[in-house]
């Protein structure tokens, strides 16, 4: 079972990707969010001709393959670019197979506890704990995570005191029964971390992430040692052997591979088996579409030389809680589409199952992370060959739409050919254009 095809659908943040084998199998895949468009562009560049004709089951060969050949464009788009094909293939080995990804790790789908994840900074201390409360109320959430201090700010802070005064007003808000996390987004230098950490503990937090810059290690380490409350951090971290050292060094309680971030499943999978070899047991845990979703590990066992669980936390997409304007990332409002108005999100996601071939914007999609449905996405006719002038038959002239297109192949027997259409519906539209790429095997090529 050979990779044949390999397309990405690309729509504000969101890059989808579908894998196709020679024997008609496919598996459809998600980028890491954020300038998907350039990580679309990578895949297909760096990472496609590394993968076409490659076995299919073969995950870790095919992740290997892919970080050896690009040695000389290291991690971040890299591994952006990897997740999306790998968790396709993830995905496609499930459906061969009959199983979920879930059955294929030896677990079962079950429902499992989660935590609502803040995001934002803009809040004041009153505005953000009333907001988690109602949001406790009507989802039901028996745990959320803040965001203190600003991403990689130097000490610095929203506003002075910000910190102080939003970590024990949104405990007073929501009370002891609800789990509450910390994440600073690499802010502090040691000492300010450790202060911070301090008024943590004292109104009872369970996990202060990413303290430090997340590539100062020794700063992580210290302020680890130095505070009773778990440090969490490695959402950033790409490099297998930065995950060896930051696990045999003990630079953090709670370790966060990203699969988006770090190479797909198969990658995330490494850092999970060096952690357990380190002594570190972990079990995932997973819940309900929520904005932030935390796969935690029993307090089983401690930390050997400061006496405190050892858990293993991987990160999991964001879905949003309602339809997304077109390449905004912002929640549509109700009324602007009168037939989705009066419908509920079962009537919804139905329609977005119907799709439409123009690539309209249909059904729920998701406003950082998470799975946008493939009908959402532009689509294609099933058989389209590589190379034609539009994937979809479509004469544009006259329509107030435009299809443009590039081939490239290589004169090789077995060539490999990649495309990229957009769409557009016109200058008045406020649907932003999906971009479609794809880079497959053909059995012949020009020069």
């Amino acid at each position: 079972m050979r990779v044949q095809g390999i397309e990405t659908f690309t729509r504000g943040g969101i890059a989808l990707v579908r894998v196709r084998t020679d024997d008609g199998a496919e598996g459809w895949g998600q980028t890491a969010p954020s300038n998907a468009d350039i990580t679309a562009e990578v895949l297909h560049r760096q990472i496609a001709p590394h993968v076409l004709g490659a076995d299919a089951t073969d995950l870790d060969g095919v992740s290997d393959r892919c970080i050896d050949r690009n040695h000389k464009f290291p991690w971040s788009y890299v591994c952006r670019a990897l997740g999306g094909v790998d968790t396709a293939l993830w995905d496609l080995r499930g459906k061969v197979e009959g199983k979920s990804v879930c059955e294929l790790l030896g677990g079962r789908p079950r429902p499992l506890a989660a935590y609502g994840s803040g995001m934002r900074r803009d809040t004041t201390p009153d505005e953000e704990a009333a907001r988690l409360a109602r949001e406790r109320e009507t989802r039901g959430f028996s745990g959320f995570k803040i965001k203190i201090g600003t991403p990689c700010g130097h000490d610095r802070d929203a506003w002075p005191g910000r910190t102080e005064a939003v970590i024990p007003a949104v405990r007073k808000a929501l009370g002891d029964d609800v789990v509450l996390l910390a994440d600073a987004n690499s802010c502090y230098t040691p000492g300010r971390a450790i202060e911070v950490g301090r008024i943590l503990e004292a109104n009872r937090y369970g996990h202060f992430e990413e303290p430090c810059p997340y590539w100062e290690l020794e700063w992580t380490a210290e302020v680890a040692a130095a505070l009773g409350i778990p440090v969490a951090g490695g959402e950033q971290d790409v490099d297998l052997a930065q995950w060896r050292r930051m696990i045999r060094m003990r630079a953090v309680d709670i370790v966060q591979p990203d699969v988006c971030y770090v190479g797909g499943l198969t990658r995330a999978l490494r850092v999970a088996r060096m952690a357990a070899d380190a002594g570190m047991p972990w079990r995932a845990a997973l819940g309900e579409p929520l904005p932030r979703a935390r796969l935690h590990a029993p307090h089983a066992r401690r930390h050997p030389e400061r006496g405190r669980p050892l858990r293993v936390l991987h990160r999991v997409v964001r879905p949003a809680r309602r339809p997304l304007r077109a390449g905004t990332g912002r929640p549509r409002r109700e009324g602007r589409d009168p037939r989705r108005a009066r419908l509920g999100r079962d009537d919804q996601s139905r329609m977005a199952g119907e799709g439409r071939a123009t690539g309209e914007r249909a059904g729920i999609g998701h406003a950082r992370g998470g799975m946008m449905n493939p009908a959402a996405a532009h689509r294609t006719r099933d058989g389209t060959e590589l190379g034609a002038p539009c994937p979809d038959g479509r004469d544009h002239a006259g329509q107030g739409s435009s299809c443009r297109g590039t081939a490239g192949s290589s004169s090789t027997s077995l060539s490999r050919r990649s495309r990229v259409v957009t769409h557009s519906q016109g200058s008045s539209s406020r649907q932003a254009p999906c971009t479609r790429m794809s880079s497959g095997l053909t059995s012949s090529s020009t020069a």
